[in-house]
């Protein structure tokens, strides 16, 4: 079915949560959906106390106002516009009916400040998600640790220590050239 063609209406049971009573019980037999009976018997739920509603079908990410017409998902998540972070997926649920799974961007992985490559050891996520995990899970334990990777790190100490002997050679021939005088 094309897009822009009217698409018949479908009766749709909007109730999506059943309050668990002693009056009235859950049958195992039905879905929330007491139209459509199950094939096959599903084993009882667990007791539940009375006045507690139960959410059969709960699914976190999961837009719920997409519905479901001839096998046609319609609705929008947010926009309708194809960006990066208006990704949909769509799942089939325990009760036969289509959702969108709304996807997440990934995170990319924290690079080295001098040679550009990914750091190993430590993970990629998205900012949010790195202010939530600990600190050690974020860094390597070494100098520089997290920012630049090994190679960088033994460059900069190799660097460093020969700085620190070509000045003490210049300190030397110094003194020697003094003395000569």
């Amino acid at each position: 079915m094309r897009c822009g063609a009217p698409q018949p209406l479908v009766p749709r049971c909007d109730t999506i949560a059943k309050i668990y009573t002693p009056e009235y019980p859950q049958h195992p037999a039905t879905t929330y959906d007491d139209r459509r009976p199950t094939e096959s018997p599903t084993p009882p739920t667990p007791p539940v106390n009375p006045g507690t509603v139960v959410f059969p079908n709960a699914f976190p990410q999961i837009d719920l106002q997409a519905e479901e017409s001839n096998g046609v998902l319609t609705g929008v998540s947010s926009h309708r516009y194809n960006t990066r972070s208006n990704k949909v997926r769509v799942i089939k649920t325990p009760g036969g009916h289509l959702r969108y799974l709304h996807i997440k961007k990934k995170g990319s992985p924290p690079k080295c400040g001098d040679c550009g490559i990914c750091l190993p050891g430590v993970p990629s996520l998205r900012p949010r998600q790195y202010s939530q995990i600990s600190k050690p899970q974020k860094t390597v334990q070494r100098a520089y640790g997290g920012s630049r990777c090994a190679n960088c790190v033994k460059d900069r100490v190799v660097r460093a220590f020969l700085i620190e002997e070509q000045k003490i050679v210049k300190k030397v021939l110094k003194e020697a050239a003094a003395k000569r005088k």
